[in-house]
């Protein structure tokens, strides 16, 4: 929040994005997002260093180690939601996990001296050593064309209650 204050930003819950671009009737977005929550365990995630990016909404973000379960929790949302005839519009063909920290219409160098301010230093070590464990899909409803957020809207979460393929 102090992030968003200091660019006159908008402030947002942390998340990182499993998939986005998802078109199609509610119903069967649903039914798949909860059949895929049944077969993902919760998941932990870890950070490898801050970025900046050329879209508003990865302004400047935290970007995902690329662990096999990370991919998987992808791979098997996207798979269930093609189950289910959801039509998928996908705004970037490479999946790039992250957690942005930042959402903003800001000059390139300003974005990268973000990037670099908060990627080094005590700072940039706490934000990278805290990782998260994710136990849950959320499903919003979003309006990409709404910078402020004010329309997305929470639609459901399922807890995550698979077991992780590491297990096996």
């Amino acid at each position: 929040k102090d992030l968003a204050a200091d660019y006159n930003a908008y402030t947002f819950e942390p998340h990182v994005t499993v998939l986005a671009g998802i078109g199609g009737p509610q119903e069967a977005v649903l039914a798949a997002v909860e059949q895929a929550s049944k077969q993902l365990a919760p998941t932990d995630y870890r950070f490898s260093q801050v970025k900046s990016g050329t879209f508003y909404f990865q302004c400047v973000f935290l970007l995902v180690q690329a662990s096999a379960e990370v991919h998987r929790a992808h791979q098997v949302t996207k798979s269930a939601l093609l189950k289910q005839g959801v039509a998928l519009h996908l705004p970037n063909p490479e999946y790039m996990p992250h957690l942005s920290l930042l959402y903003a219409d800001l000059d390139e160098d300003v974005k990268l001296g973000i990037a670099e301010k908060l990627g080094h230093g005590s700072e940039g070590e706490q934000l990278l050593a805290e990782g998260f464990q994710a136990m849950s899909l959320v499903v919003l409803r979003t309006d990409p064309s709404d910078k402020q957020m004010t329309s997305w809207e929470q639609i459901a979460e399922f807890p995550l209650s698979g077991t992780s393929q590491t297990d096996h």
